[in-house]
């Protein structure tokens, strides 16, 4: 009933707004529940910040309602790196269990449950006006303001393998005294720290990107679905050099050295731009091996590897579907061997 009267007072609104031109057009259930579920069950994240732009305006495309404007994307399709950074509640519950039995005792669930609230409003906004659009983006900033504490949390949770010092602030964090130091905890060395490491990177938090589908009954996901790259995390100058010359490769190893040498005199802006990929790759490498990626140094670096575990913890334990492409080797690879015995622990015990 609450579906029906929200799809008959989305037409309303529609033909209100077409005023003359209302009898030209035909509005049909199946658009207007197209429009709903974009914005209430589809979530994306992308490394790219253009490809983001590109799924709101294929998604708007496929929903659109004449009379009615664009829906709100802005919490669904989030740009980020989806490796780096905590992936589910377990991992935050992880933490804090270390310190399970103390007066410092905490409920990761109840950090998230402040969020929780203006995200529930926004999900009965209809979108059928400017007005809901503009309260929808004021509801999404109030869910992130709420949201800056555990952020920081997690930002701790995700470098602390990489502290570069063991006896700093970082290395030394002790989350079970998280109840004391969260009121502080934007002033402390340990986040500056933390965020210096993140700085040149773009983490996703899953469950604060999206705190309503971790703390619904599903506990994640219900579908996944993806085609993630395929890639080594390591750059080669070689192929670096070829982008901007593409006759490189093709040469014989001599010629190479030559026309890479031309290349690097010709053009000092590639050697620093080589040295900034080389930096984040071995970045990349370091938040992978020390990230819930079991098998990752095992063979080559390859973000497939990584990618399935991410898959596997975010989908839903209960019902969680996962429709990816993925190369031959997740199902023989040495790498991708834990991940097999886990995903076949897992449906068993289901």
């Amino acid at each position: 009933p609450g579906i029906l009267r929200e799809l008959q007072s989305l037409r309303d609104t529609a033909k209100k707004s077409l005023d003359d031109l209302a009898d030209t057009f035909t509005i049909e259930d199946g658009q207007l529940l197209r429009r709903m579920i974009a914005r209430r069950c589809i979530y994306g994240v992308d490394l790219n910040f253009t490809s983001v732009q590109l799924s709101q305006l294929s998604i708007w495309i496929h929903t659109f309602v004449p009379g009615l404007p664009l829906s709100l994307l802005d919490h669904n399709l989030i740009h980020g790196n989806s490796l780096i950074g905590v992936e589910s509640l377990e991992q935050i519950y992880k933490k804090f269990n270390e310190g399970k039995g103390t007066l410092f005792e905490v409920n990761a669930s109840n950090l998230l449950g402040e969020a929780a609230a203006p995200l529930k409003k926004l999900a009965k906004i209809t979108d059928s006006s400017i007005k809901d659009i503009e309260k929808g983006r004021i509801l999404i900033e109030e869910a992130r303001e709420s949201l800056i504490e555990i952020k920081a949390l997690c930002d701790i949770i995700t470098t602390k393998p990489l502290a570069k010092s063991s006896d700093g602030a970082l290395a030394g964090y002790m989350f079970e005294n998280w109840n004391q130091q969260k009121n502080d905890v934007q002033n402390s060395s340990a986040l500056r720290e933390a965020r210096a490491i993140l700085e040149p990177i773009n983490p996703i938090h899953f469950p604060v990107a999206f705190p309503e589908v971790f703390l619904s009954r599903s506990e994640g996901f219900n579908v996944i679905l993806g085609n993630p790259p395929w890639e080594e995390t390591v750059v080669n100058e070689d192929k670096f050099l070829a982008r901007y010359n593409s006759g490189l490769s093709s040469l014989p190893p001599g010629d190479q050295e030559s026309l890479k040498n031309i290349l690097k005199e010709k053009r000092p802006d590639l050697i620093i731009e080589l040295k900034k990929e080389l930096d984040q790759s071995k970045l990349d490498r370091d938040f992978l091996h020390t990230g819930n990626f079991p098998g990752m140094s095992t063979g080559d670096p390859d973000l497939y590897k990584a990618f399935l575990w991410r898959f596997l913890s975010l989908s839903s334990k209960y019902h969680g579907r996962i429709g990816v492409v993925m190369p031959r080797s997740a199902l023989s690879a040495k790498g991708s061997e834990n991940f097999r015995r886990n995903l076949f622990i897992s449906v068993k015990s289901i």
